[in-house]
């Protein structure tokens, strides 16, 4: 059960705001298989590496919902407390879902061709299909298919070369296809054309103390076309719903460093930093919805000496403001809803009771940041998850 809220808040009072209670149900499935065949093989005197494989996905979504009884009279912001309870009718008045499949083959082979040098290179044949549904109780034995696309045999290769420079240091270069499919529509309700371009990237590794200690930056380059940005709210059987157009032409340039290893008995430790930014062709930034900074920071530590069994970790989380793509003002001023940067800490312990049986406890948004995961879609912002702990106890056989 949830609620929209829509309107424009008058700070003073905290009225302004309509309602709108929504009761849905769903039940999510998803199914993958995946097969394949890897190893070493021999040829012109030398030992090379190759995988073949076939993979499956099924995913399938269906969800109905029951329509309120009662209206949301008007209330202040500042006081949910007096905001009763919906009233819900206790059978649903509509269902819809959706099944997405998809499948390919895909072969790779990494060849040493001399003693620095080695050549990889790969495929992949797709296909797909993607449906969506909806009807009403009366209607059950006859629902409307709302869309109902799909394509095969779409090839994907990509290709790459590592330089081993010297014991501790490698360099590599790749250019793999794009291909993905995606299941935003328009305002006219077609699903967008699946996302196709090149990404390229180079990048340097190093390995230290006995890989120990590992070390990788990169840059990349990202070309694609049909990339699906927002576009305006439709309402769908009553419903809002973001609608989406393609963007051709969308080029993604950055960079990444990471850095992970022991570096002391029993001390993990991880960080990582990205930097990106996606332009169209006019040079105008797109996908601000997501941040062009992120910084991730993790360590952990066992204490095998004193508390054999015993591991304390945590985290923190970083990233650069996001807001709107094209800057669209939907304040009642053309105010740009705008999330600025923010940090978030996470904490969590293990204890490996037994070589089978392990417990762990994890602590999410440690200090309770207050923040919004995403801003301008579907004209709202949606809080990040507040602080939550959750504990769970693993047995492997």
């Amino acid at each position: 059960m949830q609620m929209y809220v829509t309107g424009f808040l008058d700070r003073d009072t905290g009225l302004g705001l309509g309602a709108s209670p929504s009761s849905t149900r769903g039940d999510w499935n998803q199914y993958t298989l995946d097969f394949r065949l890897s190893g070493p093989f021999e040829l012109l005197g030398r030992q090379h590496q190759m995988v073949v494989g076939w993979n499956s996905n099924l995913e399938e979504n269906d969800r109905s919902r029951r329509p309120s009884l009662s209206a949301i009279e008007p209330w202040s912001f500042y006081e949910w407390d007096s905001v009763p309870e919906p009233e819900f009718a206790s059978a649903s008045d509509y269902i819809w879902g959706w099944e997405t499949k998809q499948s390919g083959f895909y072969s790779g082979a990494q060849f040493d061709v001399a003693e620095p040098l080695s050549l990889i290179v790969g495929l992949r044949t797709s296909s797909w299909s993607h449906e969506e549904y909806n009807y009403t109780p009366e209607a059950m034995s006859s629902p409307i298919i709302a869309v109902d696309e799909s394509d095969s045999g779409v090839i994907t290769p990509y290709a790459g070369i590592v330089y081993d420079i010297n014991e501790n240091f490698s360099t590599y270069a790749s250019l793999t296809d794009i291909y993905n499919i995606q299941t935003q529509k328009d305002r006219n309700g077609n699903l967008l054309d699946p996302v196709h371009g090149e990404n390229y990237e180079i990048g340097l590794k190093g390995e230290f103390f006995n890989q120990r200690l590992n070390f990788s930056t990169a840059v990349f380059q990202v070309k694609q076309k049909n990339v699906a940005i927002p576009d305006i709210e439709v309402i769908v059987n009553g419903q809002p719903e973001q609608s989406y157009k393609a963007e051709d032409g969308v080029e993604t340039k950055g960079y990444e460093a990471e850095l992970s290893g022991e570096l002391m008995t029993g001390l993990q430790v991880y960080a990582g930093y990205t930097h990106r930014v996606a332009r169209n062709n006019e040079g105008e930034k797109v996908s601000r919805q997501a941040p062009e900074d992120m910084v991730r920071i993790t360590s952990s530590y066992s204490f095998a000496e004193n508390l054999p069994g015993f591991t304390l970790g945590g985290g923190l989380r970083w990233q650069s403001e996001v807001f709107p793509s094209r800057n669209q003002g939907v304040g009642p001023n053309g105010e740009i809803p705008r999330q600025e940067s923010y940090t978030v800490a996470d904490l969590f312990a293990r204890y490996q009771i037994s070589d089978s049986l392990t417990a762990s406890l994890n602590i999410n948004n440690l200090f309770d940041k207050n923040y919004f995961e995403s801003v301008g879609v579907y004209n709202y912002g949606s809080y990040g998850e507040p602080r939550n702990i959750s504990a769970s106890v693993r047995w492997d056989f």
